[in-house]
């Protein structure tokens, strides 16, 4: 379960009430056993057809990964809407490895990608001359324009949405303890950041009272992170690892038993949409150290909901203690500021609206992409990927180092 899964499920039922909406999906995937009312499934793995004449809304992926070219009707549009900061990332291999050997490997096979760089870069023109390309904030676009080498002009963001929620109406609950939660899948780019979270939190002598930290999330680096957790834990700092908790539950342990939420993304939204102040946590691929500097998720810019951590992220002194007391002691204020960023920015009413008019405003076809070739692989990543497959014998998103869209 993932972010962008709940996105788009979200934003098909507020669009199906207007249009025909189809989730595809294999069968047993997280949106197929979660299909709103009023939307469809075309299941991947059974061969289900395509209806003529649709419009395609893909989170930016390089289009050559898409297999099923000859089920769709030529004519059809397409729409990309960038999710991810490193969806139209260039690169074959991954440079942010945890091995040594592979990173060095990436930084040498990478340097010959120019020729793979200048197609996603035609690609993305392509996309945005046919207002069939979206950004999500101000890191995407810029993440894009560092791995494309070249300025992108666009209209506007179209930012991710979150549900209207039941929200929290008192205020920090009276106890002996505070309680905070981090929110999100413990995966490659978020882990260092609740690492340091962690080891941050256990630092902090001047909060007078002691502190829980529940994890709500899972992913590969949970069993690293529990280890981490258990050598930090103290009579000060108790960190305790919730799992991953379907939408209900989730939102019920955050109304009843959270003050304050760390998280990236919808998770973030969510927190705030429900009125719980909301600190939102940037990402990393490496360990962080020094102080970085928690923002409550009101005082980003460029609908950001995470961004890369740089050598600007950091401050000189701590001041993650001053600005939790400043939430507890103005907590009703800050969770209405929490809430109305996320009303003004980011409700699936506003968001859907704004989707509605990039559809119809597309003019990006599967034709015109055949045309140019977009489908077809450049030469260097179909080498890397065949030589994936061929010295492990399966796909090669399974050997450490390579990237899964070869």
């Amino acid at each position: 379960m993932g972010g962008v899964s709940l996105l788009f499920l979200r934003v098909a039922k507020a669009l199906s009430s207007e249009l025909n909406i189809y989730v595809v999906d294999y069968s047993d995937g997280f949106m197929a056993k979660n299909l709103p009312e009023g939307v469809r499934l075309i299941r991947i793995d059974r061969g289900d057809l395509y209806p003529c004449n649709s419009l395609f809304i893909f989170q930016s992926f390089l289009p050559w990964r898409f297999p099923y070219l000859d089920k769709i009707d030529s004519t059809s549009k397409i729409f990309f809407w960038n999710l991810h900061p490193h969806n139209f990332d260039p690169a074959i291999f991954n440079e942010n490895s945890n091995f040594l050997l592979w990173r060095i490997i990436a930084v040498a096979i990478n340097t010959l990608a120019f020729h793979r760089r200048k197609k996603i870069r035609a690609i993305v023109s392509e996309l945005i001359s046919k207002d069939g390309l979206a950004f999500m904030d101000r890191e995407n676009l810029s993440r894009t324009e560092q791995f494309l080498g070249k300025k992108l002009v666009i209209s506007e963001f179209l930012p991710v949405a979150s549900p209207r929620l039941e929200r929290r109406m008192s205020s920090v609950r009276k106890k002996d303890y505070l309680s905070l939660a981090w929110v999100g899948r413990l995966a490659d780019f978020k882990y260092r950041s609740l690492e340091h979270l962690i080891f941050r939190l256990n630092n902090l002598t001047d909060l007078d009272c002691k502190v829980k930290l529940s994890i709500i999330g899972d992913g590969d680096f949970r069993r690293k992170l529990e280890l981490q957790a258990t050598k930090l834990s103290s009579a000060k700092l108790k960190v305790d690892f919730l799992g991953e908790l379907v939408s209900e539950d989730l939102h019920r342990q955050l109304r009843e038993n959270v003050d304050i939420v760390f998280a990236m993304g919808t998770s973030a939204l969510e927190a705030a949409s429900i009125g719980i102040p909301t600190f939102l946590v940037d990402y990393s691929f490496s360990k962080i150290s020094g102080n970085y500097k928690f923002k409550l998720i009101y005082e980003n810019s460029g609908f950001c909901l995470g961004e890369k951590i740089t050598a600007e992220s950091y401050e000189s002194h701590c001041s993650l203690s001053k600005a939790i007391k400043e939430v507890l002691s103005n907590y009703d204020t800050e969770s209405r500021k929490c809430f109305s960023y996320w009303e003004k920015n980011f409700s699936v009413e506003e968001i859907s609206k704004k989707l509605l008019n990039h559809c119809y405003l597309t003019t990006a076809t599967f034709d015109g992409f055949n045309k140019k070739e977009f489908f077809k692989s450049d030469r260097l990543g179909y080498l890397m990927r065949s030589f994936g497959w061929s010295i492990r014998g399966r796909a090669s998103k399974k050997i450490v180092g390579f990237r899964n869209d070869c």
